[in-house]
């Protein structure tokens, strides 16, 4: 079974511990899209915590796993409403369907680091209800 499909079956359990422990100690995650960059397993699995605290029925589909030597791409499908305050947008039970692709790097059968890629602008759209 490869990374990307152990960190989809650990996204569907919502353990987030499950989640953080497929990454390297040292890995690190960053949303392309804002920059943002997750060091470390406590950062990373902090992070998840509070996109799942904002959408507690986010949902990701992989739409294929791509696997290259030590890295792996996944478009995704990432779905949910928005419930909780998340950075400056309010709940108002917002829809959000975006797309997105995730490419990992891997060592030693671990995550050492994760790419997000996704459009920051539909994002918004979505959440603002615009």
């Amino acid at each position: 079974m490869s990374l990307a499909d152990r960190l989809y079956q650990a996204y569907r359990s919502r353990d987030i511990n499950r989640v953080s422990d497929l990454y390297a100690p040292g890995g690190w995650h960053r949303e392309v899209a804002t920059g943002r960059v997750s060091r470390g397993r406590e950062a990373i699995g902090r992070g998840l915590q509070s996109f799942l605290e904002a959408f507690p029925d986010a949902r990701w589909e992989a739409e294929a796993i791509i696997v290259d030597d030590s890295r792996e791409a996944v478009p995704y499908r990432l779905t949910g409403t928005l419930s909780k305050r998340l950075g400056g947008f309010q709940p108002r039970g917002q829809i959000l369907d975006l797309r997105g692709v995730h490419v990992l790097g891997s060592i030693d059968d671990q995550i050492a680091w994760s790419e997000d890629y996704w459009d920051a602008e539909t994002f918004r759209r979505q959440m603002s209800g615009a």
